[in-house]
């Protein structure tokens, strides 16, 4: 029978007596079912910045920084997605900026 962690969820080998991935100490109570997502608080801003980068880009792109100072300040979570935002929204404003320039030069043209 498999058994897993109680606070984080991972899949535990033998007869463990803490968690190796959380480091959750165990007194027999071991959760012998398989744990449903668990939310991560620490991911939602990064999250919400790259959501923001494809909607609205240079909203996106701030929320994106901010989320990037704030995974600094804890141990990096979520790091790797704030990083996308910023990409994704300096992407969408180069398009946005290069997309101007062309309106700018057929109407000039005309």
């Amino acid at each position: 029978m498999k058994k897993y962690c109680t606070n984080c969820g991972k899949e535990m080998d033998g007869e463990d007596t803490f968690c190796v991935e959380c480091g959750t100490s165990f007194s027999g109570d071991i959760n012998t079912s398989r744990p449903r997502y668990r939310f991560d608080k620490e991911m939602l801003l990064p999250a919400i910045g790259l959501a923001l980068s494809n909607t609205v880009p240079f909203v996106g792109l701030i929320v994106s920084i901010i989320a990037l100072i704030y995974t600094k300040k804890h141990f990096g979570k979520g790091r790797g997605v704030a990083i996308s935002g910023i990409i994704t929204s300096l992407m969408w404003v180069l398009v946005f900026i290069t997309w101007i320039i062309i309106v700018c030069i057929k109407v000039k043209n005309r």
